[in-house]
């Protein structure tokens, strides 16, 4: 299984359940990255958190401890390149957004997806809530804890 994460959106959703006295900034994204590479070294999942920005006019992508970064680029913004990415019919993944739009078009081309304060909780916890667990994204955390299958990567496009 791969997670396609809206970067910005489940930052700010971290922050807001970690009550930052602050707007979240590069020490905060360097934190998310890494509670996302444990998550996924502990789940086995391969993940790609993309964010708006950054220097050049394409996307650049890194690695760090198994997630792969995506940076757009200032020419095109992370729901549009979002988007691209969930339009691979290929591709066995899940959307974490909270953006009414890409999970809309998750919906439209199949892809399941589960909010980012749904998953800023698991992240927490690092476990699925029990009472999630009888609801539509409770089922769906639960195929992701599930699921075997990791043959995707983000860095197709």
């Amino acid at each position: 299984m791969y997670l396609i994460i809206d970067g910005y959106n489940l930052l700010h959703s971290v922050s807001k359940a970690s009550r930052w006295s602050q707007q979240p900034g590069e020490r905060e994204k360097k934190s998310l990255i890494a509670q996302l590479a444990n998550y996924a070294a502990q789940r086995g999942h391969r993940l790609g958190i993309v964010f708006d920005g950054g220097s050049l006019p394409i996307a650049t992508h890194t690695r760090a401890d198994g997630v792969t970064i995506v940076h757009v680029g200032y020419k095109e913004t992370a729901d549009d390149y979002i988007k691209r990415v969930l339009d691979d019919p290929k591709k066995d993944m899940v959307l974490i957004s909270s953006d009414n739009a890409l999970i809309k078009h998750a919906q439209l081309v199949g892809v399941e997806s589960v909010d980012s304060k749904t998953f800023a909780q698991l992240l927490a916890k690092n476990e699925i809530p029990q009472a999630a667990r009888t609801s539509v994204v409770g089922d769906q955390l639960s195929r992701l804890h599930d699921d075997e299958n990791d043959d995707v990567e983000l860095s197709v496009i």
